[in-house]
């Protein structure tokens, strides 16, 4: 019976301990690349990270452009979101010649994750919910993300586009 009891409490204490190490992994640490200097998209391929939220500087973002010279002010952006293997540069690869011939803006952000064949929250779960099922802030979802991305492009763009276009990876378009 003391072997039991000493067993118990030993696989408690190492659940106890990878669950104390998971939360201070997923949501304390700061995560993902160094912030880049602010400034416009550059016209062709670019790429720039920002905070993935207004409200939290905790966890960063790459984003992937295209732009053309020719793109002004009130022509269509359009999101291209990743898939699970979460390569937006390659989506993003694969809309330039629509870009070309529809004078597109195409933002593709990279959710980025070392641990995304494990946990999938924060991007295909679109990050309702915590690693441990508790609710996520509403300003912590994946939604918000985009939306910080827009209002950082219309800013450094100085354009005053009140919408754009989305394209999930199940390659289904929604209108905002």
């Amino acid at each position: 019976m003391r072997i039991l009891k000493i067993l118990l409490l030993s696989a408690i204490s190492v659940v106890l301990l990878l669950s104390i190490t998971a939360h201070i992994y997923l949501y304390v640490l700061p995560k993902g690349p160094e912030i880049t200097e602010i400034r416009p998209p550059k016209v062709g391929k670019d790429a720039f990270i920002i905070n993935a939220h207004k409200v939290s500087k905790r966890k960063t973002i790459k984003v992937w452009t295209y732009k053309l010279q020719s793109w002004t002010d009130q022509d269509k952006m359009l999101f291209v979101m990743h898939g699970g293997g979460r390569n937006a540069d390659d989506y993003l690869n694969a809309w330039v010649e629509l870009a070309d011939e529809h004078n597109l803006f195409i933002i593709a952000p990279e959710f980025e994750n070392k641990f995304s064949r494990y946990t999938t929250n924060d991007y295909q779960e679109v990050n309702l919910f915590t690693f441990f099922c508790t609710k996520n802030p509403k300003d912590e979802w994946a939604f918000s993300v985009v939306e910080n991305i827009f209002d950082h492009n219309k800013s450094v763009n100085t354009i005053t586009n009140t919408t754009y276009d989305f394209l999930a990876f199940c390659w289904c378009a929604i209108r905002t």
